[in-house]
């Protein structure tokens, strides 16, 4: 094999006789086939990565508490800021709604609350006897009370980016071809 452009990795011998009616169809069986276990193959590591966050104070070694998270899948990531942005119509152009702000402090703590694994969320998150303490009154609500600090909260986003596939610079290179 040679190296095209670098990244793309090109046979030295190209076949090109046309292939028969049951060649194509093989071919077409063959790559359906990896596909289909590739995608299955992603949602069920999807379910398998994770890494514990611990919560520290800032400036203190002494953990607080630790919890799972999990990559997220891009839907989860759109519903996490459609439900905290807010939209406008615009009169010029039709009624059409666009986006005029989005409330970042929430749409970290919905980024945490989706991404924390079930049996964590229900201990930690969505706990009653810590809703009734903390007067909140929903699970994001808790985040924001459990994680008020915005470094610790931007560095399990960023973790959770980092598991969901973004920030990843080897497949760089590939998409752009």
């Amino acid at each position: 094999m040679s190296k095209v452009n670098d990244n793309v990795e090109a046979q030295d011998k190209v076949n090109d006789t046309p292939m028969t009616p049951e060649e194509f169809k093989d071919e077409v069986l063959f790559n359906e086939r990896e596909i289909l276990s590739s995608m299955f193959g992603k949602a069920k590591d999807k379910e398998d990565i994770t890494v514990r966050m611990v919560v520290r104070r800032p400036g203190d070694d002494k953990p607080l508490y630790s919890f799972r998270i999990r990559p997220l899948t891009e839907k989860e990531y759109n519903k996490c800021r459609e439900k905290h942005t807010r939209y406008k119509k615009h009169g010029r152009l039709g009624g059409i709604k666009l986006p005029e702000s989005t409330d970042n402090v929430l749409y970290h703590s919905e980024l945490i609350y989706a991404s924390t694994i079930d049996e964590d969320r229900e201990k930690i998150w969505d706990n009653k006897t810590l809703w009734n303490a903390a007067n909140a009154l929903t699970g994001v609500d808790m985040i924001e009370h459990l994680i008020p600090w915005a470094g610790v909260k931007q560095r399990i986003v960023d973790k959770i980016e980092e598991l969901s596939g973004y920030n990843y610079d080897d497949d760089e290179d590939d998409v752009k071809n």
